[in-house]
């Protein structure tokens, strides 16, 4: 709702018409939970970053795997990550 109230009160888009697509997740079952309880639960170390990626297969350029590896590489070269592991979470 907030995207589309930005949307409508835009320069660029307030003349379009915008809809409200709702979450095609059931929220009861999928809700934002703790994050050091979702990488304890998969093994993963507290300090690792960890970036998600989905995509039925990771070629396919609409899906941006190019730019998740630029993202990889520049996170990689950051002096906040010294010392710190890169995951990446795929489905």
């Amino acid at each position: 709702q907030w995207m589309k109230d930005e949307a409508e009160k835009s320069q660029v888009f307030s003349n379009c018409r915008t809809v409200l697509i709702p979450n095609g997740l059931d929220t009861s079952i999928y809700r934002h939970g703790v994050r050091l309880d979702a990488k304890r639960a998969l093994g993963i170390d507290e300090s690792t970053v960890v970036l998600m990626f989905g995509a039925a297969h990771g070629k396919s350029k609409r899906k941006g795997f190019d730019l998740l590896a630029k993202a990889i590489r520049e996170i990689a070269q950051s002096s906040a990550m010294e010392g710190r592991d890169i995951a990446v979470v795929s489905m």
